[in-house]
């Protein structure tokens, strides 16, 4: 097992119907099996590639979700870099490594659209932003429309075990942050340990 999708699609594989995920939303609990998080996942995978992202840093500024799973996932199991960042940070931090990122993509939370009205202005090469719900949000695209234009015949091949899967930013404690770049197999290595 060299990369996240050949442990993703593996672990599908076997547990499609068991619970991957489980969330309280308000005093219920849901859950969605591998099955159905694969299913979303491609979806998601298969819309970034029909938007025209591959090989394109992607990044992801949100709160645990089952949307931030899918689209995470999605990410580093297909052809494209993600770039988590901490929603938490002050908006001109996570600018400007939107910026230093060279970010072309974001997927954001629902919670934080009001805070980030400026993000287009303030990082020009973002090309496109998700709100990471279902359904619709004024002035901005959501993952269901990012879902809606997956072209389903055709899958999108994965990154090599030697292609960065993510870079992760450090926390800056003796300046400004610095990215970590981390290869698909330096994922799956952590994950089979």
């Amino acid at each position: 097992m060299d990369t996240i999708r050949d442990i993703w699609e593996n672990s599908v594989g076997k547990y499609a119907d068991l619970p991957a995920v489980r969330w309280l939303e308000k005093k219920d609990i849901k859950e969605c099996s591998y099955g159905e998080l694969n299913d979303e996942v491609i979806k998601i995978r298969r819309g970034l590639s029909a938007e025209g992202f591959k090989g394109a840093h992607i990044a992801l500024i949100g709160f645990t979700s089952v949307s931030w799973v899918e689209s995470y996932l999605a990410v580093t199991t297909g052809n494209n870099v993600a770039v988590p960042l901490d929603a938490n940070l002050p908006e001109e931090e996570l600018f400007e490594l939107l910026n230093r990122s060279d970010s072309e993509a974001l997927f954001l939370d629902e919670k934080l659209v009001g805070k980030f009205k400026e993000v287009r202005t303030e990082c020009p090469e973002l090309k496109q932003i998700w709100i990471l719900k279902e359904g619709e949000e004024e002035g901005f695209d959501t993952l269901s429309d990012l879902k809606k234009t997956a072209d389903m015949s055709d899958d999108v091949a994965g990154n090599p075990s030697d292609e960065i899967a993510t870079i992760i930013y450090t926390s800056g404690t003796t300046g400004k942050s610095k990215g970590v770049m981390l290869t698909q197999q330096n994922l799956a290595n952590n994950v089979a340990a």
